[in-house]
C-alpha cells in the first residue's frame, strides 16, 4: 500500500487530486460521506514536517542577547523571515533605550546649552575625522593639530549623519 499525498483540486471542485511517492496522478471523488469523515472532531491532522521548531519567546530571548538572525534561523531549522517577523519589538526596544542614553545630559553648566551624550558622540566622530586628515597632511611633511567644535546645538542627530 503507497501512501497519497493531497496536490488540489479539480477545476470544476468535485474531485480532490492525489499523487504518490513515485508521481502517480490519482483522483477522489468528494463525496458526503468523505466530508463526513474529514469534518470528524476526533479526526487529527498529520504534520507534514516534522521540524524543530522554535518558540517566540526564545527568538526574543536570544535577539535580546545580541545572537545574529541568521545564527539563530540556521539552529532552529527555519526560514529567516520566521525570525525577522518577531525582531521588531526587539529593534523598537534597542532604539527606545538607544534615545533615551543619547538624551542623557553629561554636563550642565549656568548659562550654557547643556550637553548630551549624543552631542559627546558627535564630537568625538568629529575629532575622529579631524585627526585623520591631520594623518593625511602630516604624510605630506606639514605640521597639522586635529581639533574640533561643537558650534551649535543640533535638534535632531540624523541632520549630522
Amino acid at each position: 500500500m503507497s501512501e497519497l499525498r493531497l496536490t488540489g483540486r479539480s477545476e470544476d471542485g468535485t474531485h480532490l487530486t492525489l499523487a504518490d511517492g513515485e508521481d502517480g496522478q490519482f483522483t477522489l471523488r468528494i463525496s458526503d460521506t468523505l466530508r463526513a469523515t474529514v469534518n470528524q472532531p476526533r479526526l487529527s491532522a498529520v504534520v507534514e514536517n516534522e521540524t524543530e521548531t522554535i518558540s517566540v519567546r526564545e527568538i526574543q530571548a536570544r535577539l535580546r542577547s545580541g545572537e545574529p538572525m541568521e545564527a539563530i534561523a540556521r539552529d532552529a531549522r527555519c526560514g529567516i523571515e520566521k525570525i525577522e517577523r518577531f525582531s521588531g519589538p526587539i529593534l523598537q526596544e534597542r532604539i527606545y533605550i538607544i534615545d533615551l542614553a543619547q538624551s542623557v545630559v553629561m554636563r550642565k553648566e549656568s548659562g550654557r546649552d547643556p550637553i548630551t551624550f549624543a552631542d559627546v558622540i558627535i564630537a568625538s566622530r568629529k575629532l575622529d575625522n579631524c585627526e585623520t586628515v591631520a594623518d593625511e597632511v602630516r604624510a605630506l611633511g606639514r605640521r597639522a593639530m586635529a581639533y574640533a567644535v561643537h558650534a551649535a546645538k543640533w535638534p535632531s542627530i540624523d541632520e549630522l549623519i
